[in-house]
């Protein structure tokens, strides 16, 4: 199991929305938030290019306790910086989750 002490950083995922607009485009509202403990650890920043422009590319692994159904499409919010969920990786530990962020 997880030891809770580890886990001392309140991170909040948030949930897609379905809904959508008179034109069925989706406008990202009806989703949901869930807060959560995690051990949050920067793991490296690297520059990608994308056509003239260079994007900088931050990446997170944060460790929260097991949580059903969070995959790619959730976004996570740290200390207000929101993040997007690039792979869910189960741990070596039974119980835990562990996610992979890159900064948006």
């Amino acid at each position: 199991m997880t030891r809770a002490g580890r886990l001392d950083t309140r991170i909040t995922l948030n949930v897609p929305g379905s809904g959508a607009d008179a034109w069925k485009q989706p406008t990202g509202g009806g989703g949901s938030t869930t807060e959560v403990w995690a051990a949050v650890e920067p793991v490296k920043t690297t520059d990608k290019g994308v056509g003239a422009a260079v994007l900088a590319v931050a990446t997170t692994r944060v460790l929260i306790r097991w949580l059903a159904g969070v995959d790619t499409t959730y976004t996570v919010t740290i200390d207000g910086k929101v993040y997007g969920v690039v792979a869910t990786v189960p741990a070596r530990r039974r119980g835990e989750l562990v996610l992979y962020l890159a900064a948006r």
